[in-house]
């Protein structure tokens, strides 16, 4: 159900009496995407397939290449027909991450096998029900996500609908904006192996992210940044960064583009840190 302007402003205007603060961090959401859109600079990225970023990443951090094509099959049919069952719920299918990148998410999770992975962004829970069958089938790592879901009747109710029961053990899904939690939590964890960004698409908030997280990646580290191709923030970190590996893929599903960096012993994280 999509809610009209009307609707979304009479919730937010009752939000400002139960939750003042989250009321502020919607309002200046909603601020910071118009900035983007009138002064943003679209990069344009060489793209590369997703075979190939696998194949690269593999040689970088693994010696030996074990093929995970069957098991993520047989993942992406189970997430696709739990799908199915989500088309009338109350979030746009806009919010829930391209199948391409909730793929690779999964490939990348059995490569790097990582102990603590950190996602922005939630909606129905596509890429981390992906994640999540990847640490499960590792046998170790915990997923933290963070999601401010958008406005709407027990739209609350539906965030990670995807994740089935018997994988969240391994999830901890935090409600709120990522400047609020992620100050909070990072430090908490004190290291994280994996990043996936796929919140709000503004320069300014993919910039934060990134520069926040990027100290407490422990080697090899990896970032995964939905919608690159909106601003220059990616950009920008990469060049600033200097990871060993970078690389952009375009999206099935969808008319977007998303970036992968790999931080190796000797990146010079300096710059970030400051």
């Amino acid at each position: 159900m999509q809610l009209t302007k009307k609707t979304k402003l009479r919730e937010w205007l009752t939000l400002g009496v139960s939750r003042p603060q989250e009321a502020l961090d919607r309002a200046a959401t909603v601020i910071d995407a118009w900035r983007d859109r009138a002064s943003s600079t679209r990069p344009q990225y060489t793209t590369m397939s997703p075979a190939d970023v696998v194949s690269t990443v593999t040689a970088l951090v693994s010696s030996t290449r074990q093929s995970c094509e069957s098991e993520l099959a047989r993942v992406e049919a189970d997430i696709t027909l739990r799908m199915k069952s989500a088309a009338a719920a109350p979030i746009a299918q806009i919010h829930c991450a391209d199948i391409t990148l909730a793929r690779l998410c999964y490939q990348i999770c059995r490569i790097l096998r990582p102990e603590v992975v950190v996602e922005t962004g939630v909606a129905y829970g596509v890429t981390s029900a992906f994640i999540l069958e990847a640490l499960a089938a590792n046998g170790s790592g915990i997923l933290h996500s963070i999601d401010l879901p958008p406005l709407g009747p027990r739209v609350d109710e539906y965030v990670g609908i995807l994740v089935p029961e018997d994988r969240r053990d391994r999830w901890h899904l935090h409600r709120g904006a990522t400047k609020r939690v992620l100050p909070k939590l990072i430090p908490k964890l004190g290291r994280l192996d994996m990043f996936v960004h796929d919140s709000l698409h503004t320069y300014r908030n993919l910039s934060m992210e990134l520069r926040f997280v990027t100290p407490y990646l422990r080697f090899p580290g990896l970032v995964i940044a939905d919608d690159v191709h909106e601003n220059e923030a990616f950009a920008d970190w990469v060049e600033e960064v200097e990871p060993c590996y970078s690389a952009a893929v375009r999206e099935e599903a969808k008319e977007g583009v998303f970036g992968i960096a790999l931080l190796k012993a000797g990146t010079d994280l300096a710059a970030v840190d400051a």
